[in-house]
């Protein structure tokens, strides 16, 4: 989902867990977006349209509005705003489809936001927010991909010939007998916070409710694996969810103890949700029925944090914090295939499975660390965190499986919790009077009991996912920002990940291409990014502003558990991946004109983990021309 009318991103470094309610090991990404203002009316609105460069897909719209109107001066007012964009997407049906659709992945999206800010005096407020995200699209983004080396994704119809053997399915020609599918996305949020100014600190009260109605993947794709070309197969999918949350959160003013200065952050947070995953399938390559499988899971989780930083000089602070968590979850399934008569959307009335299991858990998670201000324009830190993470859960099915093949030390060892002990270093400072700020950061993390999935094989045939992996993952980052002038700005970012396996099983069916002190799967060992923004006035009232961004990350390897079990080194990208934006723009009191160029170096190679096996890669859309033109009074 997009975002607009957006006030600023906050970029949190390092374990978060003790800090807020959300459990986050190795940093967070806030978005704000703009406050409702008390006081003053206020309104913008944009209008703006894209095309894509080279072969004319038609033009994309945008239009979008905020309004900030006060209700009672200083006490009460409502923010509303929307924003409507389409994009044609950039792909073409095959040369040979019988279906006429000149853009197969075009998006609608549409975003509605109201926030209602009440604030009976200056210690007291009560603010409402709700947002509602809803994205629709014919074909999948990334489904009934046949190829995409020629830079362009090539999207081929249902089949329907029942000729074709391994092909043919009724499945999603009888749920879209047009031939073109619906994939729907809806995401609604709202949130109710109480703020209090005490006389020692701010308490506040958030209740936060998400629902998903819609999460559609209705699409066909190939299946390729281990024992061959198999066809394609049919999926109608919907995964709707919802969930509730309470969170209480305190944080203090300092407090002065006599040349030791203390503040802390206390929080409580409960956290209910209810998932399901609906799926109708077939692979007629398989030569099975089709069949509906319905997976519902409950989660029912609570966490207790807190976090306290001393000041015990001008240049030093010490802090510590804790996180407790206690979580249960129930989950059940249900596979029913189709039999002989039965509809092909069902209800089918063929074998019916079932497989019910639940588990509870709690864990502890704690950091502490150092800041140290050694100038007065420059600070170091340093941190040592653990994550506790929930363990890995067999269910029936996978312990009757690893009974069989008598592995019932893994089964013992899979009630081991998943484990991440991270220690960070870092500094930041501003040289040549505050032109240049460096910023660097070494992290280290250390896995324990990572998650991998395993095929069995006979006598059981089944996949089942087990710990016994650890693995160090390291990286280091620098970041520079130097202001040539007093209108130009030149940034660089550079970071590199390096990731080495300390531990390995050797039991049936662990993959060979993980060894103990080699590497992990799906990192992109080097990143780096560069950026140049100018801004300054002319003469005659208008301000100008031009931006160039450009980044570059090198090809990660890949790993598929089914695929690759037998590989012995990892796939690899096709290509790295390189994308660049470049934007101008002119405003003038109210006006605002800008233009951008996304992917200006025309970047449509296939940088995801094992595209370098694949034709049907999932690529980047081609360099497109934005225009926008907005009106604001704020």
């Amino acid at each position: 989902v997009g975002t607009f009318d957006l006030d600023r991103i906050e970029v949190l470094r390092g374990f978060q867990g003790t800090s807020y309610g959300t459990q986050s090991p190795a940093g967070a990404v806030i978005m704000r977006t703009n406050p409702v203002n008390l006081s003053e009316f206020g309104y913008k609105v944009s209008a703006g349209t894209m095309t894509y460069a080279g072969e004319s897909r038609g033009f994309g719209n945008t239009y979008s509005g905020v309004v900030n109107i006060p209700l009672i001066e200083d006490k009460l007012a409502i923010r509303l705003g929307f924003k409507s964009e389409n994009d044609p997407g950039f792909a073409s049906m095959t040369s040979d489809s019988t279906l006429v659709m000149e853009n197969p992945y075009e998006e609608d999206r549409e975003t509605f936001r109201a926030k209602v800010l009440y604030q009976p005096n200056d210690s007291t407020s009560f603010e409402i927010i709700h947002t509602n995200w809803e994205i629709q699209t014919g074909f999948a983004i990334g489904g009934n991909l046949e190829s995409s080396d020629g830079g362009e994704m090539l999207i081929r119809p249902f089949y329907s010939d029942t000729a074709i053997p391994f092909y043919y399915d009724p499945l999603l020609a009888e749920a879209f007998p047009t031939g073109i599918p619906v994939n729907k996305y809806e995401v609604k949020s709202t949130s109710f916070k109480a703020k209090f100014d005490l006389s020692f600190g701010d308490l506040s009260y958030t209740l936060g409710e998400v629902d998903t109605p819609f999460m559609e993947y209705n699409t066909e794709n190939p299946v390729v694996n281990a024992y061959g070309d198999f066809g394609w197969a049919s999926n109608l999918t919907n995964t709707p969810a919802e969930s509730t949350s309470h969170e209480l959160r305190l944080v203090s003013n300092p407090i002065d103890l006599g040349g030791l200065e203390l503040s802390y952050v206390l929080g409580y947070l409960s956290f209910d949700a209810e998932s399901s995953a609906n799926l109708i399938a077939n692979v007629p390559g398989y030569g099975t029925p089709t069949y509906h499988e319905t997976q519902l899971t409950e989660q029912d989780a609570s966490a207790l944090y807190g976090e306290f930083d001393f000041q015990v000089s001008d240049r030093l602070t010490i802090f510590a914090g804790l996180r407790l968590d206690d979580e249960e979850r129930d989950f059940s399934s249900t596979n029913v295939v189709r039999a002989d008569g039965d509809a092909p959307l069902g209800p089918y009335t063929g074998t019916l499975t079932t497989n019910d299991y639940a588990n509870e858990f709690d864990s502890k998670s704690y950091r502490i660390g150092a800041k140290w201000n050694f100038s007065d324009t420059g600070m170091a830190y340093i941190s040592r965190s653990q994550t506790g993470r929930a363990p890995n859960v067999f269910d029936p099915v996978a312990e009757a499986a690893l009974e069989l093949h008598n592995l019932t030390d893994v089964l013992i060892a899979g009630s081991d919790d998943s484990i991440l002990d991270q220690t960070e270093i870092g500094v930041k400072v501003s040289l040549m009077e505050s032109a240049l700020l460096v910023e660097a950061a070494y992290s280290l993390g250390a896995w324990q009991e990572i998650p991998l999935g395993i095929y069995l094989g006979a006598p059981s045939y089944e996949y089942v996912t087990i710990g016994g992996t650890d693995a160090d993952v390291s990286s280091y980052e620098i970041s520079l920002s130097y202001r040539l002038s007093e209108n130009v700005l030149m940034t660089y970012s550079s970071g590199y990940t390096g990731t080495k396996v300390t531990k390995t099983s050797d039991m049936q069916g662990y993959p060979p291409a993980i060894q103990e002190g080699g590497s992990l799967f799906n990192y992109a060992p080097n990143t780096h990014s560069l950026g140049w923004s100018y801004s300054g006035s002319m003469e005659n009232g208008w301000s100008t502003s031009a931006s160039f961004d450009f980044t570059y990350r090198s090809k990660p390897d890949g790993f598929a558990g089914w695929n690759d079990r037998a590989a012995e080194v990892f796939p690899s990208a096709k290509e790295a991946y390189k994308y660049g934006n470049l934007s101008f723009g002119m405003s003038k009191n109210e006006l605002d004109v800008s233009l951008t160029i996304t992917n200006v170096g025309d970047f449509t190679g296939a940088y995801l983990p094992l595209s370098s096996r694949r034709q049907d890669n999932i690529i980047p859309f081609p360099r497109a021309i934005h225009l926008q033109i907005s009106y604001s009074t704020f």
